[in-house]
């Protein structure tokens, strides 16, 4: 049975008021789930791009309270509504920007929840999970992680979403992917198919300059490079 959202932000302020005593938690949670009833969710910069109205210098408590976060943050979201899923979902990618945090994302399991996200039939989800991949990916252990988890082939499809965004992140997790190791980087640029396509977005530059930009670093780096 899925929850109202009444009934969900009912559970979320239950949840705050049982842990009055350790301020760190309690004050970020205040803020981080406050998503139920706000509107935008994110931070100002990362490597997807992703923006919002909430600056990043604010979500710096005490460790143990950043886990205590993600760890509800990942065991509401099955149980949450559509819409909060997908700014939990926002977050999370956010959080995923920030180095500190990557060792905290591996312990919860949150890289293969953004690589669930990309199995949804919701577009947000994917652009949002895709975006915290793109995010993380660039560090080694995040980067075997997804290697682990089967995450190149869903990287790859999203190459081929409607939606800008979630190209443009595909784009650049597919780049950040492709410096992990050797194996990666020719899994990926021997597929003819998705060679092609790159090259499709980097010739589009009147279409899409971020596009372009970027399929044309992806082939300068991995493609042309590895061809001289």
């Amino acid at each position: 049975m899925q929850l109202m959202k009444s009934d969900f932000e009912d559970s979320v302020r239950l949840h705050m008021e049982c842990c009055v005593g350790y301020l760190n938690i309690n004050e970020e949670m205040q803020y981080v789930l406050n998503i139920p009833l706000s509107g935008l969710y994110l931070s100002s910069i990362n490597h997807a791009g992703i923006s919002s109205d909430y600056p990043t210098s604010t979500l710096a408590p005490a460790a143990h309270g950043k886990i205590a976060v993600y760890r509800y943050l990942n065991t509401i979201y099955c149980l949450a509504p559509v819409e909060t899923k997908e700014r939990i979902v926002a977050n999370l990618a956010n959080f995923a920007y920030d180095p500190y945090n990557y060792t905290i994302l591996r312990q919860l399991n949150v890289l293969e929840l953004f690589i669930d996200c990309i199995t949804e039939p919701n577009e947000k989800l994917v652009e949002f999970g895709i975006g915290g991949i793109c995010n993380a990916c660039a560090e080694p252990k995040n980067a075997a992680t997804i290697v682990e988890a089967d995450g190149i082939p869903l990287i790859i499809k999203c190459l081929s979403s409607p939606v800008r965004n979630t190209v443009n992140y595909a784009l650049g997790a597919l780049y950040y992917m492709c410096d992990y190791n050797r194996a990666t980087r020719e899994g990926i640029v021997s597929r003819a198919e998705v060679v092609d396509l790159i090259k499709r977005y980097a010739a589009a530059e009147s279409v899409s300059v971020s596009f372009s930009n970027l399929a044309k670093a992806f082939l300068d780096k991995h493609v042309d490079a590895n061809n001289t």
